[in-house]
Order: structure tokens, then sequence, then C-alpha cells
């Protein structure tokens, strides 16, 4: 499956904090390109972290 991540999810970090932005649909299929991301770009140190569904229109199990 080719998949633009950017269409996906959008993570901001900011001094203290990241944002994990999530659009459209987070499922099976989308989970196993989104996480190596997620863990790619917000810092281990990050101690608080903020995720954004407001644009997710379907979240399965996989998504939490």
């Amino acid at each position: 499956m080719n998949v633009n991540l950017s269409s996906l999810v959008d993570i901001q970090n900011h001094n203290g904090f990241s944002v994990i932005r999530l659009f459209g649909f987070v499922d099976a299929g989308t989970v196993e390109h989104i996480k190596p991301l997620i863990k790619s770009k917000v810092p281990e140190a990050c101690a608080r972290i903020v995720v954004d569904l407001e644009r997710v229109e379907f979240l399965d199990s996989h998504g939490v």
C-alpha cells in the first residue's frame, strides 16, 4: 500500500510537548505507517503529547 503520510498525520514539536494531528481513517492499514513516523519525530524525552483527533473520520481499535 502506497501511503502519503502527510495526508494522515502532522507532528509539531514544541518546548516541552508535541502535538500529533491525525486525519482521515486510522485503522490497521494506516497505523503500520503512522507508528514509525511518530516514533521518529517525537523526542523520547517528550513528557507531554497532545493527540488531536478533530479531523479523524474513522478510528478503530488499532488506532487507539
